[in-house]
């Protein structure tokens, strides 16, 4: 791999070989210059715009669900055929979730067509990926990106209107890509012996008004953890509980291993974490 060093040299040559060869037509060209970004400049104004230009309900504290497992799907990314009996249990399997910010996931199962002789390996496995899913969900979606008191640094405006920034947050140096509007579009993080980045994508909300923000439809994170790595691919869309925008569909899938869809129904969401 060519140090950072050797690579700007290689580019800097190529520019002065396309120089000498194109010197008789340099008096005919205007050069053109990107768009200078419109985004702001300093690390309060620009904090302000990344944290408005998508949604992140920071207040929400309680998601409570019932929980549908594409069962089918699941075994096919897997590769496993699965016996006619044991799909026919795991489609009766109703699950209930009960997730609190900051808390442990709670699993209920109620298996209506009959228990299956793995039952506890698919509801332990069923918590893992459950909890996987909130415990990027929280940080990263429900969760800003940038903290009050976190000061961005680095700012330079890229070609396109967009800009490039870097922060420290919660211990994790953090370098983004800002679109036109402040959203970030690819970052990457490191700290300790974990590290990596991450791709996001948006979708408009389905009835745009005034300060109703687009939200994140899909991740795609390449994480290390020490030695381990983990690709993750996150698609969701949103349903509209009690003034928040929760999941409804997700599909999480650990890339190589498995994918998992679920449909969120029958949801309460709040602000407190009510007891029951």
């Amino acid at each position: 791999m060519l140090s950072k060093l050797s690579f700007v040299t290689l580019i800097l040559a190529a520019s002065c070989v396309c120089a000498q060869t194109a010197t008789h037509a340099v008096h005919k060209t205007t050069p053109v210059k990107s768009p200078e970004s419109a985004l702001p400049k300093t690390s309060a104004e620009l904090s302000s715009a990344i944290l408005a230009s998508y949604y992140h309900p920071d207040n929400l504290t309680l998601i409570d669900c019932d929980l549908l497992v594409d069962w089918n799907a699941f075994y096919h990314s897997v590769k496993v055929d699965v016996d006619p009996d044991r799909l026919r249990s795991l489609q009766g399997l109703k699950i209930h979730s009960r997730e609190v910010r900051g808390r442990p996931l709670e699993l209920h199962f109620d298996w209506t067509n009959g228990t299956i002789a793995t039952q506890e390996q698919i509801e332990s496995g069923m918590k893992q990926m459950v909890g996987g899913f909130y415990q990027m969900y929280w940080p990263m979606i429900a969760g800003p990106i940038v903290g009050p008191g976190d000061k961005l640094e680095q700012i330079e405006s890229l070609p396109g209107g967009g800009e490039k920034t870097s922060t420290k947050s919660s211990g994790m140096n953090i370098s983004m890509v800002l679109d036109p509007s402040g959203a970030p579009t690819h970052y990457e993080f490191e700290g300790g012996a974990m590290g990596g980045k991450t791709d996001v994508t948006y979708m408009a909300s389905p009835n745009p008004a005034p300060g109703d923000l687009r939200r994140i439809a899909s991740m795609k994170i390449d994480e290390h953890i020490g030695t381990s790595t983990f690709n993750i691919d996150l698609k969701l869309d949103y349903q509209n509980v009690s003034g928040f925008s929760i999941p409804n569909r997700v599909s999480f899938g650990l890339v190589g291993a498995y994918t998992i869809d679920l449909q969120f129904s029958g949801c309460s969401a709040s602000t407190v974490a009510v007891s029951q």
